[in-house]
């Protein structure tokens, strides 16, 4: 597990910068060129000081004990191995395609198109995770350092203001489980989120059914529906990449289908399972078979309308993993930026309730220790 641990982080740079291995070994595809003439090649680039990339000289590496093992002649073998899993469902197709070149130069847009996506999700999620910490922090601070020593001194008229009495509860709710609650938040977090890819059946279904516009408006109360309605738009682009690629390599759409379920995770499998069972059953009903919540309502919209005006199904799926995925960006921008200014103004609001609500404490706090106040308790004392 070690070392398996260690080749992951080693293969990380490779894995972001692969769109351009791909375009690299279609030229040398192009030109004739033995794959291992082509890995000695350019392992020694990578291997120059001048051209450093140790990166890529593990991934070349992985490639080139495979190729001298003999194990398989299959690119998807040999090159897969250094490879994300995704990838090796689009280089199975590799092998089988007349056109080498052409196809490879698709995976290498392919990947673009995902890398989009994925850093569309992590720019937008990037300001509240670093804004959530620091509010935590501040709030935290105010409510175990600063507070405590007014509430020493402050006298009970302080805490009369509705405002000043609701920050002194907010503030001993925090000094005493403000920790706890936050080590729960990410403990949840962590869960869902790795129960995204993993989690199937009839509830998963019922959730994934809400429309992404009711998800938006429910996510002050039920936020979890926003990222599996994200979560789903992101794997079909995903998977259309990967069916685009694999349908112009020549196979079929069950062939494709087939592959990549047999290379997914469970909730990929789940949902391909049921679209293979309708097309084994009825081969022509190929909308029926994608609306059994595996697409949004949106992407299925348009995929009905494309098959409207073309009759060949496989280029509808060709023509959306290859434009599809500027659609699938735009729905999960607006759903991003949704989530994004909602956080945002959550923790910001914290942040501005603790500060305003300490300014309005220490005035209050002035005002009943000035020398006026006191004569006037002093006035109002009862005589004994």
């Amino acid at each position: 597990m070690l070392a398996g641990l260690i080749t992951w982080i080693k293969l990380q740079a490779f894995w972001r910068a692969r769109a351009e291995f791909y375009e690299e070994l279609a030229a040398s595809y192009a030109a004739n060129e033995a794959l291992r003439e082509f890995l000695n090649e350019e392992l020694r680039i990578s291997m120059t000081p001048a051209t450093a990339n140790p990166s890529r000289v593990a991934a070349l590496r992985i490639m080139r004990s495979r190729l001298a093992g003999g194990e398989s002649v299959r690119l998807s073998t040999i090159i897969g191995p250094a490879l994300p899993q995704n990838d090796s469902m689009m280089l199975a197709a590799v092998d089988d395609a007349k056109d080498k070149p052409a196809l490879l130069r698709s995976i290498a847009q392919a990947v673009r198109e995902q890398k989009l996506l994925r850093s569309l999700v992590l720019q937008k999620a990037i300001p509240p995770l670093l804004l959530f910490p620091g509010a935590f922090a501040f709030a935290y601070i105010m409510a175990t350092q600063s507070l405590p020593v007014i509430v020493k001194i402050a006298p009970a008229a302080v805490w009369e203001s509705g405002m000043n009495g609701y920050v002194r509860a907010f503030a001993s709710f925090l000094a005493v489980h403000g920790f706890t609650s936050l080590v729960a938040v990410l403990a949840v977090a962590a869960v869902f989120t790795r129960a995204l890819p993993r989690w199937i059946g009839r509830w998963r279904a019922k959730l994934e059914a809400v429309s992404p516009s009711t998800a938006l408006l429910l996510f002050p109360v039920c936020p979890f529906l926003v990222p599996l309605s994200i979560f789903r738009d992101v794997q079909v682009g995903l998977l259309f990449s990967a069916l685009a690629v694999m349908l112009r390599s020549g196979r079929t759409l069950t062939d494709a289908l087939a592959t990549i379920r047999r290379n997914s995770q469970p909730w990929m499998r789940w949902h391909l399972r049921k679209v293979l069972q309708h097309l084994e059953t009825n081969p022509t009903e190929y909308r029926q078979a994608f609306s059994k919540g595996l697409m949004s309502p949106l992407l299925l919209s348009r995929l009905s309308s494309q098959m409207r005006t073309n009759p060949n199904f496989d280029a509808v799926l060709v023509r959306l993993g290859l434009e599809g995925s500027v659609e699938i960006r735009k729905v999960v921008d607006r759903q991003m930026s949704v989530i994004n200014a909602f956080l945002l103004s959550v923790g910001g609001a914290v942040v501005v309730f603790m500060m305003v609500g300490q300014l309005n404490i220490s005035q209050s706090l002035t005002e009943e220790l000035s020398p006026a106040k006191q004569m006037q308790r002093i006035q109002h004392r009862p005589s004994s």
